[in-house]
């Protein structure tokens, strides 16, 4: 199910926009990231669970130059400092382009790369030297949360391949609906709760 053709002509996009985001981290605060995040996901998440009745599948080529470089750049920008895999918006972005949902989740996944290798390197710049950070810090990547996610990553992530092709795409859409509106409500609490 995977659209080789967008990963090829994405990844570079987002891989830029990752880097920039991870350089970008250190100046862009956490209380306007968080709105940001939260906004966006309200929308992807009600778009999910309330979907639009369409009578004809919008079926966009998002691999032409004037949708990949601003459609892919923001795409790693935004996941880059929202600590996003590239996934949330890149799903959103495909369905709304007329994609099948399992489609979108299996491209996007792909996206992953593209934004983690560039973004790890631009926040160890933008955080090295910082004050504060915790022991086995580079940067703003801390070495033990890293060792931790990429485990669980590598162990969940063949789990919910599985389970994401057992499921119809309805389902599968508003389950994922659910999930961003949950991630946003944490991060909103996280932040705002005193």
């Amino acid at each position: 199910h995977v659209d080789g053709e967008m990963l090829r002509a994405w990844a570079p996009w987002i891989a830029l926009g990752s880097a920039a985001g991870g350089v970008l981290a250190r100046w862009v605060s956490v209380e306007l990231l968080t709105i940001i995040f939260a906004g966006g996901a309200i929308y992807i998440g009600y778009r999910r669970i309330f979907p639009k009745n369409r009578t004809t599948a919008q079926d966009i080529n998002l691999t032409r130059k004037r949708l990949k470089i601003p459609l892919g750049a923001g795409t790693g920008l935004f996941s880059s400092l929202m600590g996003l895999g590239g996934g949330a918006v890149g799903v959103m972005v495909m369905t709304l382009a007329g994609r099948p949902m399992h489609q979108a989740i299996a491209t996007s996944a792909g996206f992953g790369i593209a934004v983690a290798v560039p973004g790890v390197i631009g926040f160890m710049i933008s955080g090295w030297g910082a004050p504060g950070l915790p022991p086995a810090s580079f940067g703003f990547v801390n070495a033990a949360a890293f060792a931790a996610m990429a485990t669980m990553a590598a162990i969940t992530a063949p789990m919910g391949a599985r389970l994401a092709h057992r499921l119809n795409g309805a389902l599968l859409s508003k389950m994922f609906g659910l999930y961003v509106f949950i991630a946003a409500a944490g991060l909103v609490w996280d932040v705002f709760h005193p």
